[in-house]
């Protein structure tokens, strides 16, 4: 793939190292040209709101995902829309606006997200649009994501689906545990000092 972007969404609540690392990894790993990272304004499968605001999440995005080689860029697209972020409907948007091009889109799924993807809104269409980039998510391992792929492939009738896995360690991508350290009054490894100045700023992630 000549031109390939790599697209990567989540709530980034707070990003950290790990989703900085395993983003480059993943570049590296589909030949990637470019990313761009989507924070999520509502996942509409969990229908729960990221407890920070989507202006400082994506501020923070914008200092963890920092390139100054511009190949990494941070984008609130999601953030502006009203309502539910559509994987599809991002896409399409990428599109129109002449941000990646057709045929050269990668999106990044964890495989625990990619047990559910015939649930995700026209995800038919998502595949016509963006291949996916499968990361393996503890307790999966590479080969039972392999294995999910492999029966995905036959249900949907995309044969390459096993090809999706992307040979990189498993991940644990959750900012949940981070989250809970703050409100204990520790300070985690794994944030950088910028993202970790917006949190003190703006006293995030405090105890009630």
């Amino acid at each position: 793939m000549s031109e390939c972007t790599l697209l990567f969404g989540g709530s980034f609540d707070p990003p950290h190292a790990r989703h900085t690392s395993l983003l480059k990894d993943a570049m590296r790993s589909v030949g990637a040209t470019r990313a761009i990272v989507i924070p999520a304004r509502l996942n509409p499968l969990k229908r729960t709101t990221p407890p920070t605001a989507g202006a400082l999440r994506f501020e923070m995005c914008q200092l963890a995902f920092d390139d100054p080689t511009g190949h990494i860029r941070v984008h609130d697209l999601e953030l502006k829309r009203d309502g539910a972020s559509y994987t599809v409907e991002t896409v399409e948007s990428l599109l129109r606006r002449g941000l990646c091009k057709q045929g050269g889109i990668r999106l990044i799924v964890g495989s625990d997200a990619m047990r559910s993807f015939t649930r995700w809104h026209r995800f038919m269409d998502l595949l016509r649009l963006a291949t996916p980039a499968v990361i393996a998510r503890p307790p999966d391992t590479h080969e039972s994501t392999r294995a999910f792929l492999e029966e995905f492939a036959i249900e949907t009738g995309f044969s390459d689906a096993p090809s999706w896995l992307l040979p990189l360690e498993p991940v644990e991508l959750s900012s949940t545990a981070i989250r809970d350290a703050l409100v204990r009054g520790e300070q985690p490894a794994g944030i950088c000092e910028r993202v970790r100045g917006v949190i003190t700023r703006e006293n995030l992630y405090a105890a009630p």
